[in-house]
């Protein structure tokens, strides 16, 4: 059994260091794919930061029927998708001024 696949036996386990351990390890990869979606670097952590939450409080929803690895890459994705939304719905302006009379 590999590193990776026993750390993530134990954050299923419930063993929050472990858990942890992998967000270290994965960080940078998700990190990349936060870059693509967000304004700048300093977005993409917030994001990035947001999921691992995420991630953090909905470990025991995990069920076991794709990867791991798969799993969080989805909570990202979700994510990214959602605050992408809400960034072109509120940033939505008219290009044209109403003149009133």
């Amino acid at each position: 059994m590999s590193n990776k696949s026993k750390l993530i036996k134990k954050s299923l386990n419930g063993e929050k260091k472990a858990l942890n351990k992998l967000f270290t390890i994965y960080a940078g990869e998700f990190l990349s794919i936060c870059m693509r979606y967000a304004r700048n670097k300093s977005h993409a952590e917030d994001i990035l930061q947001e999921a691992f939450i995420k991630i953090y409080t909905k470990i025991d929803s995990f069920n076991n029927k794709g990867s791991f690895e798969g799993w969080m890459k989805r909570a990202i994705l979700k994510l990214l998708i959602h605050t992408t939304m809400i960034i072109k719905a509120t940033s939505i302006r008219p290009k044209y001024k109403i003149i009133n009379g």
